[in-house]
């Protein structure tokens, strides 16, 4: 799949990529892998004022909101490494949001990180899901 995938999403070439083209090839790519495993794709880049969420989808009853973290194995930490405390927090303030103005108040929630490992091409190498990455109700 991860073959097809990048060759989908490839310009065509293996001249390295910019952090943000690497960044959306990334969120691309874990939008499709989620489907894949059974997820529906309620929205992509939830923006507010404070910030933005990738990913909103639900996994059986669970309302998930998904980090995607996108490196290259250039990179010496994993991609989930760089979801800290702050970046949490600003998540779960997101999710607070997002909860509040588009579902039911008593939604089951959790948050998920799907770390994307991409050549400097932007091909795509490895793909992880941590469901329940860190755990906080909205």
């Amino acid at each position: 799949m991860l073959g097809l995938l990048g060759r989908l999403l490839m310009r065509g070439n293996s001249e390295p990529k910019s952090r943000a083209e690497l960044a959306k090839i990334g969120e691309n790519i874990a939008a499709r892998y989620l489907q894949s495993q059974g997820y529906a794709i309620l929205e992509r880049n939830y923006r507010t004022d404070i910030g933005e969420i990738d990913i909103v989808a639900r996994h059986g009853e669970d309302l998930v909101f998904v980090e995607v973290k996108s490196r290259t194995p250039s990179e010496s930490f994993a991609p989930s490494e760089s979801v800290t405390q702050a970046k949490r927090a600003k998540l779960v303030k997101l999710a607070q949001l997002y909860v509040a103005t588009r579902t039911r108040k008593d939604e089951r929630c959790r948050f998920d990180v799907v770390e994307v490992t991409l050549s400097e091409g932007g091909s795509p190498m490895n793909v992880r899901l941590i469901p329940g990455a860190f755990l906080r109700e909205p």
